[in-house]
Order: structure tokens, then sequence, then C-alpha cells
């Protein structure tokens, strides 16, 4: 029998996709280049249309500072700047993985020395320092997943050129554990391996001091395609602990097959029964006892809706957190929720099937776990699948595409053109790790591109586009996940709850009932589990997601993908361990005072993206360098004078009161305002910048009516707060990993 002949449809189609992909690589190159030949330096400022608003009244300059005897007075042209205070994570806590949803591409600079001592201030690899030379080995192999005959190479060329006594084979120095096939039983509709928690949690934490009692615990549960060319996938229970924010996530069992468990029942009944053992009698690891509670379960609305045997959510019923019940739309041919403020779920209607219409015929596992709430317990406001692939990216997709024809108009190849070179050309501080690709390359966005679309361009883009109440509109989802961002602004969480719930109910008035999807609905609900559990980072999928993409390099090989898991999970908890080790005390200064390290994740450094913050008296000021004296740390820098709002949210009916940018500290700033030199300590920083203008980037000028020549635009970035700020009641506990 002759093999069926290759598509010619087909063939071009993969070939029109490697040509993109090609070009897409050509242009980072390109860019790569261009900032590296940037000269040092340079502050060429994006000019922003005039604005009639008036000037928030500037502060003086800090007590602390040091004013200089001259001005540099410019001219009357303006920058705009937005500040970076959200709690976005960092992603190099999660290993580096490269996933469907989160990179760490760092950008590049005009000045590479900079941009080297920005990554690490110490030595990179002095995690190795207290380890032998086996346990080195065993870490390379694990941590990169190197293939077996990679390490047997290896090996044997340490044995043959440097005499060591090291083992023969790969499988003997990363103790792949033997056996595990046994451990695998099969189940209604695959096979399923349940490897324990109590293992996991033995071998990461037998090192670490229970300084917190009970520690908390995540558990996501989520699919995992693993082939092409098959319906393999894996569905694994993942966990974390939220106090040890560096422990890696911890496989504890995983389920294999053509589709998601037939039976939640055996799937999730042997997690739920250690789980209760656990919390009643604690863990004894060591001589030390650990006690855990479940803090959340954290999944897509596909998983929730199979974890929790409820419908649906694209069903009548569908919402896991309100009554709302659905209505079918002709038009868009789905369910919508075109209804705000309904009655909320509560645990006990849960159990009593109030609404038998939103329960399947049998009863999850969770039902029977302890001291958990049915309605609380599982996460429904998770920032990835919610906010940065749910409402964030539909509305920019829906922009693009004309999909809102009383709204916007569909854009032109010219349009994408030129918002996609500004967006390509921003600079965003390092802290920032994802670069914003070409809108040709939108349907192919990671989660962190929606995020950073929205947190740092969004409210410049969207102004080109929008009529001024449509504008207002959007206005009030940036505000409200910007404040939900960050506990920083957690006096303003009331204004967010207020922000979210106004603009879900008016949404259909702009863009029409047909977009009321489940994604929609749900962000009237994000204020109650910011509540519960803290800023939006701080329980969202993206940790979880990092690990999934991990997990699908495990598996070598088409068959036995469950064995291939139970190994590999075993080999990385052997190696990877947390410890109470004292983090380092910031800030840290280096040598030359060319650079300063104010926290883990804020850095200033001379260059162009890494150098602008805001002060506690709301001062703007651009980092020059840092010195030390026997009593503290001081930044020397040039401070702008005058500041004025980027927009403004007035009252209205259903707005109380007015808001403005300022309060989230995004500003408006002319480029050639009165400045001068300042001196400020380092304990009076509050936050890092980001700056965008026309021509900070690498791309030329670009035409936008809000980023015009002689304005930058200053926004927050999120998860850059300086010292010395309020408590934060949301803080984890630090730990490193050896």
């Amino acid at each position: 029998m002759n093999p069926p002949k290759k598509s010619k449809q087909n063939g071009h189609f993969y070939t029109k996709c490697r040509q993109e992909m090609e070009e897409l690589d050509r242009e980072y190159e390109a860019a790569q280049e261009r900032h590296r030949r940037a000269e040092f330096g340079t502050f060429s400022l994006v000019p922003l249309p005039e604005i009639d608003l008036e000037p928030v009244p500037s502060a003086s300059t800090a007590s602390t500072g040091v004013q200089s005897d001259q001005f540099m007075d410019h001219g009357q042209d303006e920058c705009i700047f937005y500040n970076t205070l959200t709690n976005i994570p960092n992603t190099n806590n999660n290993n580096n993985i490269d996933t469907a949803h989160e990179d760490i591409d760092s950008d590049g600079d005009g000045c590479a020395d900079f941009e080297d001592d920005a990554v690490g201030w110490d030595d990179a690899f002095d995690i190795f320092d207290d380890m032998s030379l086996i346990d080195c080995l065993r870490y390379l192999a694990v941590s990169h997943q190197l293939p077996r005959s990679t390490v047997n190479m290896m090996l044997a060329i340490l044995r043959k050129k440097l005499n060591l006594n090291l083992p023969k084979d790969a499988r003997t120095l990363v103790k792949t554990p033997t056996g595990v096939g046994k451990k695998i039983i099969p189940i209604p509709g695959g096979d399923f391996w349940y490897g324990g928690l109590k293992p996991v949690l033995t071998q990461h934490l037998q090192n670490v001091n229970p300084e917190v009692t009970p520690f908390s615990l995540d558990v996501s549960i989520d699919g995992l395609p693993l082939h092409n060319a098959g319906p393999t996938q894996l569905w694994p229970i993942l966990v974390r602990v939220v106090e040890l924010p560096k422990l890696p996530v911890m496989t504890v069992a995983t389920f294999c097959g053509p589709s998601k468990p037939a039976s939640i029942t055996p799937f999730l009944e042997p997690l739920v029964d250690e789980l209760n053992l656990i919390q009643r009698e604690g863990l004894a690891i060591g001589d030390k006892i650990f006690h855990f509670k479940i803090r959340a379960f954290i999944a897509d609305s596909p998983a929730r809706a199979f974890i929790k045997a409820t419908t649906s959510y694209v069903g009548y019923h569908g919402c896991l957190k309100c009554s709302v019940i659905g209505e079918y739309d002709d038009f868009g041919k789905k369910i919508i929720f075109n209804t705000v403020d309904a009655p909320l779920r509560t645990d006990e209607g849960f159990r009593n099937r109030v609404c038998p219409d939103h329960h399947k015929s049998w009863r999850t596992p969770l039902e029977k776990l302890d001291n958990f709430h049915m309605i609380n317990g599982v996460v429904s406001c998770d920032r990835l699948h919610l906010i940065d692939l749910g409402g964030t990216r539909r509305h920019l997709k829906s922009m693009v595409g004309g999909k809102y024809p009383g709204v916007c108009a569909k854009w032109s190849i010219q349009t994408k053109e030129t918002v996609s070179q500004f967006l390509m050309s921003i600079d965003l501080p390092s802290e920032v790790h994802r670069r914003i690709r070409h809108l040709k390359y939108l349907a192919f966005w990671k989660g962190t591109e929606y995020r950073t679309f929205l947190h740092y361009t969004s409210v410049v883009v969207m102004k080109d586009f929008l009529r001024s109440e449509v504008y207002g509109h959007f206005l009030l989802y940036f505000c409200g996940v910007t404040i939900f961002s960050s506990s920083a602004h957690q006096r303003l969480w009331p204004r967010a709850e207020e922000f979210l719930r106004l603009f879900v109910k008016d949404f259909a008035k702009y863009y029409g009932q047909t977009h009321m999807t489940s994604n929609i609905h749900n962000l009237q609900h994000v204020s109650g589990e910011v509540a519960l559990y803290g800023p939006l980072d701080g329980f969202s999928a993206y940790a979880f997601e990092n690990h999934l993409q991990l997990m699908k390099r495990w598996v070598r090989a088409g068959t036995k993908c469950a064995q291939q898991v139970a190994a590999r999970s075993d080999e990385l908890a052997r190696v990877y361990r947390a410890d109470n080790e004292n983090a380092p005390q910031y800030p840290i200064l280096k040598a030359n005072g060319v650079g300063l390290h104010v926290t883990a994740d804020f850095v200033l450094m001379p260059n162009f993206k890494d150098q602008w913050f805001l002060t506690k008296d709301n001062g703007i000021v651009k980092f020059l360098s840092a010195k030390k004296s026997s009593q503290s740390i001081a930044v020397v820098g040039v401070r702008f004078v005058s500041v004025s709002e980027l927009f403004s949210v007035p009252a209205d009916e259903n707005i109380l009161l007015p808001f403005s940018s300022a309060e989230i500290h995004a500003y408006k700033v002319h480029e050639h305002a009165p400045s001068l030199m300042v001196e400020v300590p380092w304990t009076e920083i509050r936050l890092l910048l980001g700056i965008l203008n026309q021509t900070g980037g690498s791309t030329g000028k670009v035409n936008l009516r809000e980023v015009t020549s002689g304005i930058s635009i200053a926004i927050p970035v999120l998860c850059a707060q300086g010292g010395g700020n309020v408590d934060d009641p949301f803080n984890r506990i630090g730990t490193s990993m050896a």
C-alpha cells in the first residue's frame, strides 16, 4: 500500500508558517543589534499630544535631596511616565522555563556590561559552592533534562581524562527510581500514577525550619496535550507551598490517557485522603513537625468544572461564584451572562444541591476534604486565564479584527504596522522579561505579552482607536486590574471593585451583549478573591503552567508516558531543596557605584530602561549613580519638577469620586521642563518606572496620538517596589534552593 501523498495545501501552510517564524527571528536579531549599537545614556522622548489637564502640583524637592545651584531649563515639551508597582511574578523563580504562557526573553540594551551586572550581582553559580561533584553533575543533568546518552558521554570523558570515580550510567547518577511501573494503576480512561504528597514534601522541606504554621498549599489540576500527532494527554496534580515561593512546583500524581479521566473519584480520592491525614496529624520530617492547610485549587475553567463536578462554564448555570442564569445569544450562537450582582453561591448551598442544574449527577471527592470551602476554595479569577488570556486577549483581538463594529473599525495593515513598531520599540525595565511581538503574531502571544500590553501600553494605544466615552470605559478595566495587581494599592481596592463592577455592567452597552462571555462576567468576582488571597499574581496559574511545560519535556518517547513522568519527578525532587538561608541584605551597591539593587526584584542601572524611579513624595528621578556613606546609601539623579496626570476618570452617577492616574503613579512629564540634581536616600525610593516615548526604542519615529515629540509616559513597574514601603500583609517567606 502506497503511503498517502502530502497535501499541497498543507505543505504551503507549513512552509508559510516556517517563513514567518524565520522572518520573526531575523527581525528580533536586527532589533538586538540596533540595541547593542545604541548610544549609551541617550534620552530621546516621545512627543505626546497636548492634553487639557491641570498639572498635578509637584512636590518640592525631598527634604533629604540636595538641590544643585543651577536649574536645567530645556523648554516646555512633555514626557509620560508609567509606574511599576504591581506584583507581577518574576518568572526566574520558576526555573526560567519558556512556556506557552510565560517566557523570559531579555531585551537588548546599549550597555552590555550593565546588562550583565543587572542579571546577577554575585556568582551566578554559587549554589555549587557547598555541593559535591556528584551532586553538581546530578543537578546539571536533571535541571537541563539532558538525554541519557549525553550524560553517559560526559561521565565517560570525566572518568577517562580526569581519572574521577564516577558512575558509568546516567540512571545511577540521577538516581532514577526502579519499580515505577508497579505504581501505575489503570483507572477509567487511562493510566494513573500517585506518588503521594508526603514523599515530595519530605524531599523538598528536609532543610527547612517550620517558622510558619501551618504552611498553605495551592493545588493545580490541568490537562496537557503531549503530541501533535495523537490525542495522548497528561492530567497532573501539582502542589506548591505558598509561603515558600522559591520552592519549585511539586508533582504529586499524573494521569495519562487519550482524554481527561473518565471518572473524578479514582483520580482525586487518593489526594483528598492524604490531605485529610496531613491536616489532622501534620508531617514529621526528621525531628520537625510540619502542619499544612489547603488554601486553594487553581485551574482553568474546564478543569474547575471537572474537579467540582459541575456543569460546564459555558452552560446556563456555569458560574461557580454566583447563581446567575445564562441566556442564549442567537447572534453569537453561545451562552452569555448579562447579569451583575446575582446572589452568591454558598458552601452550604453547594453541598445541599440548592441549584441542581449547577451540578453533575455524581459528587466530587473534594466535598470530603476537611476544612475546605467549596466556593472560596476553588479560584475562579486566576489572572492568567481570566485576565491575560481572557479579557485582555479578547478585547485586543476583537479591536484588531473589527469585532466591535460600533466601536472600532478593523485595523488596516498600515495601522497594525504602526502600532506594532511602537510596541516593539519600547524598552521596558529588566524586571519586565518579555518583549511584545508584532501584531501579526497576535494569535501566538503569550500571557505575559498580553499582561505587558495591558499594564504598560494599552492606555496609549487604545486612546487612538476609541472615542472618549468608550476609552473611559476601558480605563475602568485598566485601573481595576492594575490596582488589584499590587498590595501597595490596597487602600484603593474598594475603588477597583467599583471600577470592575461598572465595567461589566456597561460592557454590553458599548460592545454588544454577544461578547458578554464568562471571562467578562467573572471580572465582578475578582474583588472577593483578592480579599481572600491577596494581589492577583499571588494566586495565578503562571507557576503551574511553567511546570506543565517542563513536564512535557520529561516525556521523551511516545509509550509509557506516565512512567517517564513519575521517574523524572522523583529525580527532580532529589535535586531541589528549600532551606532557611538568610536572604541577601538589600540594598546592594556595586563597588563602583554604577548600579543599585534596591530589592530582589528592583535594580537601578545607568541605562535608559533601568534608571527611572518614583520617590515617596512622587518625584520622578533619573538615576545617574549611587554612593554609600557611613550611615546609608543615596542615589544621585536628575529630578523632573513638573509632572501631570496621564488620564482621569470623572465622577458621574455611577462613580461617586473622580479618579486620577496619579493615584496609581502614571504620569505625563514634559521632556524639557525644569529639572534639578538631587540626592535621594534609598529608603525614599517608592517604585521603578517604565518609560514610553517615541524614540527611546530602535525602530524610529512612531506616530500615535498619545506618543508625540517631546512627551514621555511613565508607568509603574508592578513587581518593583522600593525599600521601606508599608508592610505588605501578603508577603511570603523567601527561601533559597541548594
